[in-house]
Order: C-alpha cells, then structure tokens, then sequence
C-alpha cells in the first residue's frame, strides 16, 4: 500500500483511491486512516500548481471522509484561501467543498463569510439563482443574511432590469447564431424558472419572473423559426451550388 502511495503520479492517484470509505465503486484502493498522513503529503503537491487547487476541491469533496477532511484541514489550514469562488456557483467544485465542510462545522468563519459575499455578488450581477436552492449551499447564510440577499434581488432584478439582461443574452447569440436557440438560451430560462421557484411566497414578485421566462420562451420561439429558415436557406444555396459542377463532371464522364 505504501509503494503505491508514495510511488504512484498524484493525478492519476485522485482517481484511483478514497481516503475512507464513501460508497463509491470500482476504486482501487480504500485508504484507511493510519495512512491519512501520507495522501495529506501527496496532496501539498498540487495546491501550487495551475489548477491545482480546483482539482483537489473535487478530489476532497467526492472521495473523502469527514476524518480525512478534519486531517487534511489540520495539516494544511491555509487551503481553502486558495480557493477560487467563480461565477456559476452551481457547477463550482470549489462552491461544493464549502458547502460539505459547513454541514460538518469545518469551514471557518471567515471563510463562511466569504462565500456569503461572493454568492451575494453572482446572484446580483451574473445574475444567477438556481446555486442558491441547494440546501448545503443556503445553509451557509444566516437568516439574517438569506433576507437581505432576497430583498436585494427583489429591487435589483425588477422586470425592467429582466428584459435587459434577456437581451444582452440575445445580442450574444446575434453575434454568433450557430448554436440551436434552445440550447443557447436554457441557462437563463433555468435561472428565471428558479427565481420563480424561490418567490412563490410573494405573488406580484413570482408573476414577474413568470413573465420574464414566458417572454424569453416566446424570442427563443421567433429566433428558432427564423434560424431554421436561415438554414434551409443556407442549404438550397448549396445544393444549389454544387449542381452544375455534379452534372458537368457526369457529363465529362460520360463523354
């Protein structure tokens, strides 16, 4: 067990092992906790290299233990400042690892208040709000915190504030329309079917993001058409195009 520890590449490792048992299947080898110490010296490796940080994020999140968790923690608390908490918070590697060490009261204070600021600034600006309605993530903020992040997304986005937001994703896809419209605008019919969601306390706000979605719902169905046709277009010009040069060639043949 500690040749292959110590002597297997440390990529390749995350893959290969759980440091505890989690459930899951098919892994190579379940580290027990007497070699907890070793994986932790294994793991320093990549916290200073490009993209290290996020790929051990998933790492402890997916295959460790809460034991291991508290030993990595221990070894090595400066961590989780090189943690990186971008935009779409939903699919963030970093996002979840925050979320598991709260629910197990290992995330520091000045962590937990970190990731409060920073999901109250995506909500706001990216915008997004599906992140916000899972359970580990909410748990985060305090009540206190829950409300005002509510208020404030209920005076910043207003349905004036919608309809520009709805636009600039059109713009985008103006300026590069090769993607099928539903696929393109599904993310920010997602986010409005979760603000929705999270209002249905509040009728005259919930109707606004109802609307807000059955107006995109309604541009994506005018830009599908329209993009169909562009293409049914695009290919009778070709067919088009390559005629003669098809019958000359057969004629050539022929001759």
């Amino acid at each position: 067990m500690d040749i292959f520890l110590r002597g297997t590449r440390v990529e390749p490792l995350l893959n290969e092992i759980t440091c505890g048992d989690v459930g899951l299947e098919g892994v190579k080898l379940v580290v027990p906790p007497d070699r907890f110490g070793l994986v932790v010296s294994r793991l320093k490796e990549l916290i200073s290299e490009p993209g290290g940080p996020k790929r051990l994020a998933s790492f402890l999140s997916a295959r460790c233990s809460v034991d291991f968790l508290r030993c990595f923690l221990e070894a090595e608390p400066a961590f989780i400042d090189t943690l990186k908490l971008g935009a779409w918070m939903l699919w963030s590697e970093e996002a979840k690892l925050f979320g598991i060490l709260h629910q197990h009261r290992l995330l520091p204070k000045t962590q937990r208040r970190r990731f409060v600021v920073a999901a109250r600034n995506f909500a706001l600006k990216t915008p997004e709000w599906r992140f916000m309605l899972r359970p580990d993530f909410r748990s985060i903020f305090r009540p206190s915190e829950l409300r005002s992040l509510r208020a404030a997304v209920v005076r910043k986005l207003d349905s004036a504030n919608l309809k520009r937001e709805t636009q600039w994703w059109k713009s985008r896809w103006d300026q590069d329309n090769d993607e099928d419209p539903d696929g393109y605008f599904w993310l920010w019919e997602q986010e409005l079917e979760a603000l929705a969601r999270e209002f249905e306390d509040n009728r005259r706000v919930h109707r606004r993001y109802v609307v807000a979605r059955s107006q995109l719902e309604r541009m994506v169905e005018k830009l599908k058409r329209d993009w169909k046709k562009k293409d049914g277009d695009l290919d009778a010009a070709s067919e088009s195009q390559e005629s003669p040069t098809q019958r000359s060639l057969f004629d050539d043949v022929d001759e």
